[in-house]
């Protein structure tokens, strides 16, 4: 707890101070003695300039410094003690620094690899530990970091005034402050990385624009991703978990896109006190919240049409203001697959290609033309088990006649087609039976989905990595349908619905049964019980959570048999309970599977004895001193008023 205190105040009140000026090592780790293997001891690098990329300088892997022939540092052992690691200044040269490990230039305020107006840079495969910054960028743009590790550094990956660079699939742990710092820095794109076990965040984001976050991981942080006057940002497909303070966190920060994401298990899953967009609108859907509570027993725009969808019917507020996610997902996202091609063919023009259309115009129109739409996903990131799909499209423009359309969703048993090239008399062939058919009205700018579960989920099985739809119309004399393509605002997707977790139902004895508003005492204890078959043992202490929001003490916490002994701060639980009997709820994760039990205790208020509780105490306690029957009752009962007045109510 007195961490926590400490972590709090100086959050609050050194943030400005900590990007400014060194700060004192909050990790203390020994030098290495020894280079890895593989790896070559040498001195610090500075190159200054396009002509000092020599073999003096480090570079021991050739180059010309073009595009295609990089200059290569690489498969070195730098100690920073006594320098920055690697230090390249005002070029725009080509390199690639890579597998190389740059370490223990921390207590001496020294980076590791440390980049100061330098485009064209790209840094990966290297270990930054124990530095000032692990990997600094200072007015550099257009780098690549790709596949780094760094930890138990100030900040992970600091950049500052760099724009147009990418970060990918990087690792930030164990920082002392930020995994990965943007400050006035627009433009980046971060996608892939992993940010865990930082002190103060995972991301920040401050005075930094336009940025893409996309993909990445954030989890045991004291704030997942935190903005800080920051506009115009977009997060989609992170995932943030068991962050000690916020999942997500936006401080004097509007117009921020943030759909699609994760939040799970975390103390507070949000809070947002400027205007920001939460959801990605109906049918696309905003953020999955592991302690959204509401139903799915409707669909439609206004959640008003009997039947679900997989999102939830109520929306989610966010605290710290008035913004909400219209459309919360009832199941965890688990990515939307990436329309590789879209086009479509026309068999009046037989030869012609529709490649760079940004409208599908597929039906069976007039009677002899026939339209048919092609579209091909990237499904090679879909994890986990599938328990629906749909594929979307968004009907483009008013058709030429107001007739309802027929038209159906076909697997297209050839994945080699590209829009570039398709046409009427090269398109490949398209499966017997139709996946789905929907009857399309003519209404503009309404959504229209198909089932295509079964098609993409065989095409998972076989571990293929794209899948292909063919939309067709099934009728003749009727109206073209034009739908968006990926070359509009509007690409059609594809919606991926993962079945929910079961929920491991536990036994949960909370004490004490009678809580006293008054009492001072510090902890409320829940026992913990579970079914055959799993181990208490293996229950996440910091997953667990009292009614979704009182975090389970780190300490103390026992295991006595088959049970699991959890504190909870008794105050905490006093602010969220009323007057009466009151049910419980205990939930958290064993070996990532969810659990929950309930139990019910009695809360009285403060100066009020509960005296049915006090009765039902007397006659367990008289049973045990008293069990023969022996004792002078007539005598007890006379000493109970004065036993009862030094009682403290």
């Amino acid at each position: 707890m007195g961490t926590e205190r400490f972590r709090g105040a100086l959050l609050s009140a050194l943030v400005i101070a900590s990007l400014m000026v060194p700060a004192i090592s909050l990790l203390s780790v020994s030098p290495s003695s020894a280079a890895p293997d593989g790896l070559t001891p040498r001195d610090p690098i500075y190159i200054y300039g396009n002509v000092n990329f020599t073999p003096a300088n480090g570079v021991n892997g050739g180059g010309s410094g073009t595009e295609n022939d990089p200059y290569i540092i690489e498969n070195w052992d730098i100690s920073a003690e006594n320098a920055h690691g690697i230090e390249i200044r005002n070029t725009d040269a080509h390199f690639v620094i890579r597998n190389c490990v740059v370490e223990n230039g921390r207590g001496v305020y020294y980076n590791g690899i440390y980049l100061y107006n330098v485009i064209n840079g790209r840094v990966e495969n290297c270990i930054s530990e124990n530095n000032y910054h692990g990997i600094y960028l200072h007015y550099s743009d257009n780098n690549t970091l790709i596949n780094n590790i760094c930890s138990k550094n100030y900040h992970g990956i600091y950049l500052h005034y760099s724009d147009n660079n990418t970060l990918d699939n990087n690792t930030c742990e164990n920082n002392g402050w930020a995994g990965i710092l943007l400050l006035n820095s627009p433009n980046n794109t971060l996608d892939n990385n992993t940010c865990k076990n930082n002190f103060a965040a995972g991301f920040f984001l401050w005075n930094s624009d336009n940025n893409t976050l996309h993909k990445n991981i954030c989890e045991n942080d004291y704030r997942g991703i935190w903005l800080d006057n920051s506009v115009h940002n977009a997060l989609t497909n992170n995932t943030c978990e068991n962050n000690d303070l916020y999942g997500i966190y936006l401080q004097n920060s509007d117009n921020n896109c943030i759909y699609h994401n994760n939040f799970v298990n975390n103390s507070t899953h949000a809070y947002d006190d400027g205007s920001n967009d939460w959801d990605n609108g109906y049918p696309s859907g905003g953020n999955y919240w592991s302690d959204y509570t509401g139903a799915d027993n409707y669909r439609g725009e206004n959640q008003d049409i009997l039947g679900s969808d997989g999102i939830g019917d109520t929306p989610y507020n966010i605290p710290g203001g008035a913004n909400q996610d219209r459309y919360p997902l009832m199941s965890p996202w688990t990515g939307a697959p990436v329309v590789l091609d879209d086009t479509y063919v026309n068999s009046a023009s037989p030869d012609a290609n529709y490649g760079s259309s940004y409208l599908l115009a597929g039906t069976e129109s007039w009677g002899s033309s026939v339209k048919i739409i092609f579209i091909k996903f990237d499904i090679s990131e879909i994890g986990g088990e599938v328990l629906e799909v749909k594929l979307w499209l968004k009907l483009g423009a008013a058709p030429f006649c107001g007739n309802p359309e027929t038209i159906s969703a076909y697997e297209v048993l050839d994945q080699t087609w590209s829009e570039d090239t398709l046409t009427y008399s090269t398109m490949p062939e398209l499966a017997s039976t139709p996946e789905d058919t929907v009857s399309v009205t003519g209404t503009p700018t309404d959504w229209y989905y198909w089932s295509v579960t079964n098609v993409v989920k065989a095409r998972l099985a076989e571990n293929s990595q794209t899948v292909s739809i063919a939309l067709k119309g099934e009728g003749p004399g009727q109206c073209d349908k034009p739908f968006y393509s990926k070359e509009s605002a509007f690409p059609p997707y594809l919606e991926i619905t993962s079945p929910e977790l079961p929920v491991i139902p536990a036994t949960i004895d909370v004490s004490p049964d009678t809580l006293n508003l008054k009492s001072r005492g510090r902890w409320i204890t829940c026992f913990i019980e579970l079914p055959e078959g799993y181990d208490v043992a293996d229950i996440d202490i910091e997953s667990i959570r009292l009614n979704g929001v009182v975090p389970a003490e780190p300490r103390p916490t026992g295991i006595g048999g088959k049970k699991l002994m959890a504190k909870f701060s008794r105050p905490a639980v006093h602010a969220i309970v009323s007057l009466g009997e009151v049910e419980l709820t205990v939930t958290g994760l064993v070996n990532g599977m969810p659990f929950e039990g309930n139990d019910t205790i009695r809360v009285i208020e403060p100066g009020k004895v509960d005296l049915e509780a006090r009765f039902m105490d007397i006659s367990f306690y008289w049973s045990q001193a008293d069990p023969a029957g022996k004792l002078d009752i007539e005598t007890e009962f006379m000493e109970i008023p004065f036993y009862w007045a030094q009682a403290p109510d």
